[in-house]
């Protein structure tokens, strides 16, 4: 369907194209009652405050799809959904690093060792008794935080 603009009686050239298909229309009724009904839902909200978040595109686009996800009806029930009914838990991630450390100064000396023998030829046997000894730690290190995971 095209309409063409008029204004101050001189007709303007350009179109505005409608897609109806894309188009939604909702009509109210005018009456006093709905007013009425309307009025009385606006005094008697229980949410009243208001908060207000800036986004970038892709992070606008995020919500869109999570809130899509969810089925949450509007933007802001997905985000009172998200924000009040799930726990947030706060994680140590202090034995992960200790772990990772070991394992730096681990790999260092195997490639400490590794350049000896390939230099020499000769495998020490207090270097492959360290080698062990760090693995076996390691293997502690790695259970206790297993034990504290469970």
């Amino acid at each position: 369907m095209c309409v063409h603009l008029r204004k101050n009686g001189l007709e303007n050239k350009s179109k505005i194209i409608f897609r109806p298909l894309f188009l939604v229309v909702r009509e109210y009724p005018k009456t006093p009652i709905f007013k009425k009904k309307e009025e009385e839902n606006l005094a008697n909200r229980t949410r009243k405050n208001r908060v207000a978040i800036n986004l970038t595109d892709e992070e606008k686009e995020f919500f869109e799809q999570k809130k899509e996800e969810a089925g949450a009806k509007s933007m802001a029930h997905y985000i009172r959904k998200t924000v009040l009914e799930k726990e947030i838990y706060e994680v140590d991630l202090s034995p992960f690093y200790e772990i990772q450390d070991y394992l730096k100064d681990m790999t260092d000396y195997l490639n400490q060792v590794a350049k000896q023998v390939n230099q020499t030829g000769i495998l020490y046997k207090k270097d492959m008794d360290q080698l062990k000894t760090w693995t076996d730690e390691l293997k502690k290190k790695m259970w206790e935080v297993h034990d504290i995971l469970r």
